[in-house]
């Protein structure tokens, strides 16, 4: 571990311990132990805090009452805290949806259209802004949620006079089109085009979160839903992981590995407890007659972790 990471480690921990959270594991260094490179550790005084630069120089942060120990980290401190400037650009980078709101989703809503909302309130102006600027993303949403949808003709993002964008769907049923406004169409479809269109957010994301993802979605299309999400992180090269949670055995199925599904559980205490689903007892036995979902399904969270 170099001098630079290490004091990249007492920052977090340092930060940590400002916000109350719980302090490191004791065979981790304590904020006050030497570098061992002869420097001294950065020491937390109230809100200001000591850190070091690439020089061994040190600087002082002060956080306010609304400020985080991230948030004192710009541009400016690229050169000088490399680390630290790299720290703060992957944490700006994390995305929340985690819950995406039927109701918001395909609610009518103003705004510039450089986001989707954490809860996908502003899906519309974001499709409309991407309709009008970058054509070839918005060709590239629709053909997305096509290839798993193949009832979708075609998506219109529509503003109007008053100037908020609304969401519209032309369908094809019985071999015939019919177009729909966004109250008329299911919640599985309106999620399925969130997703598609997290592909074209104007800034790669670190960490896409998004929790219960099987909600509203039928379960045929649950496969295309985890497979967009899969290509939205092998398009990226690696630069973007996405979290979800879920608690359906089908949505599991469709997981590329077993590495990829993380059991949780609570242990002793009560305490929250995290183990690969790859990791868990008689895996490799049982992976030979199940697939990762029915696994988990059928022989029951206490088997495997017990």
């Amino acid at each position: 571990m170099t001098p630079h990471v290490r004091r990249l480690l007492w920052f977090a921990a340092a930060a940590a311990g400002a916000c109350g959270a719980r302090p490191p594991p004791r065979d981790l260094p304590a904020l006050t132990d030497p570098p061992g490179d002869g420097s001294a550790a950065p020491p937390v005084v109230g809100r200001a805090m000591w850190r070091m630069d690439v020089d061994a120089q040190r600087d002082t942060i002060t956080q306010t009452l609304t400020s985080s120990w991230l948030s004192a980290i710009g541009d400016e401190d690229k050169d000088r805290f490399p680390e630290l400037v790299q720290l703060a650009a992957w944490a700006r980078g994390i995305r929340g949806y985690f819950f995406l709101d039927p109701l918001r989703l395909r609610s009518p809503a103003r705004g510039d259209g450089d986001e989707l909302g954490e809860n996908g309130e502003y899906l519309a102006p974001f499709l409309a802004r991407l309709r009008d600027r970058n054509r070839a993303a918005f060709v590239r949403v629709e053909n997305r949620v096509r290839k798993h949808y193949p009832r979708l003709v075609e998506l219109h993002a529509v503003r109007k006079g008053n100037g908020l964008a609304h969401l519209e769907v032309t369908e094809r049923w019985n071999g015939e089109t019919a177009r729909f406004n966004a109250r008329q169409v299911s919640d599985g479809l309106l999620r399925l085009v969130a997703v598609a269109a997290m592909h074209e957010l104007p800034i790669t994301p670190s960490v896409l979160l998004l929790d219960e993802v099987e909600n509203g979605l039928h379960p045929h299309l649950l496969g295309g839903f985890v497979r967009m999400l899969q290509d939205l992180v092998k398009s990226s090269a690696g630069a973007t992981q996405v979290i979800v949670t879920t608690h359906s055995p089908i949505t599991v199925n469709f997981c590329e590995s077993a590495d990829d599904v993380i059991l949780v559980t609570r242990g002793r205490g009560g305490h929250p407890q995290c183990r690969p689903l790859s990791k868990t007892r008689g895996f490799d036995k049982l992976r030979a007659h199940f697939e990762l979902g029915e696994l988990w399904y059928n022989v029951g969270e206490r088997d495997l972790v017990r």
